[in-house]
């Protein structure tokens, strides 16, 4: 994103000569317009595990690597998916599912995201 400001060393906002004051108005109105908050915006990327894990129990969207290997059979892939984490135990699939695949499935979650925001009605 092409920035419309930026920051004296005094840390005082300024406004680059970039379009005039309309460009940067019509950019503040389009982030108004999402209705989120600054932070909301902050925490929407991939979070590297190596970075930090969740502070909070809870379901996240995942990234992870996982390997099955059932009846000579191996599965390598890259996935997506929603896991539940638990602090000081780590991530766990949000359902049961059977003891032999659990046993056969190794995964590793490499980055993770909150659940974005559920819409409202209407």
């Amino acid at each position: 994103m092409k920035r419309l400001t930026g920051r004296a060393p005094d840390g005082t906002a300024y406004q680059y000569n970039m379009g005039g004051t309309n460009a940067a108005i019509d950019r503040l109105a389009a982030y108004e317009d999402t209705g989120l908050e600054p932070e909301e915006i902050s925490i929407r990327r991939w979070i590297p595990v190596t970075e930090r894990v969740p502070e909070e129990n809870g379901r996240y969207l995942v990234r992870y690597k996982r390997d099955i290997v059932l009846d000579y059979t191996e599965v390598h892939d890259d996935e997506v998916r929603i896991m539940r984490f638990f602090v000081g135990t780590g991530w766990r699939y949000p359902f049961l599912c059977q003891p032999e695949l659990r046993a056969a499935e190794q995964q590793t979650v490499t980055h993770w995201m909150p659940l974005p925001i559920l819409p409202s009605e209407g």
